[in-house]
């Protein structure tokens, strides 16, 4: 955590950060970097995408299709962003699959759609006769469809197909 006055110290962090998230390839959305801060400046010593933790994590970078250690090791150490090979990336979507709070009698669809093409997975955390509660984090979801495609709107459109096909049904 910075102490308030080390402005040029935060910007110098954030700076590093971005520099990081660049070498895996990541240019939007949420990450977390631990670094610590020695005489020569930062160094980063993790960087990761916020995915709701691991079990999006698992999927998330290997489903893009890019090799980023290269450049990671090299970033991290000092060194400069050595430049990612020409491969083609794919857009990782997850969305949860919402339900309303009740008892699960029945959860369908799941399969088929696992069958789908550019579907990585259908994750589910519950099952009948679990009782669903309001959803306040991660932990409360019934679970996840996993898409990965050549775009945003390709991903998009097909996990939204997928959360019409799975039907989670109440008592």
């Amino acid at each position: 955590m910075l102490r308030p006055g080390s402005r040029y110290q935060q910007k110098d962090l954030y700076d590093l950060l971005r520099r990081c998230a660049a070498a895996f390839g990541i240019d939007s959305g949420p990450v977390k970097g631990d670094a610590i801060l020695t005489d020569g400046g930062f160094t980063m010593l993790e960087i990761a995408p916020r995915l709701h933790g691991p079990k999006m994590s698992l999927y998330a970078l290997p489903e893009s299709g890019q090799d980023y250690w290269a450049d990671f090791l090299s970033v991290i150490t000092g060194g400069p962003v050595v430049g990612l090979p020409d491969l083609p990336t794919k857009y990782f979507l997850s969305n949860s699959i919402p339900v309303a709070p009740g008892r699960i009698s029945q959860i369908t669809g799941v399969e088929e759609v696992r069958g789908w093409d550019d579907i990585v997975d259908v994750m589910l955390f519950r099952q009948p006769g679990d009782i669903v509660s309001q959803t306040v984090n991660s932990t409360d979801v019934v679970g996840y469809v996993l898409a990965a495609t050549e775009s945003r709107e390709e991903s998009r459109s097909l996990v939204e197909r997928a959360l019409v096909e799975i039907a989670v049904e109440l008592e």
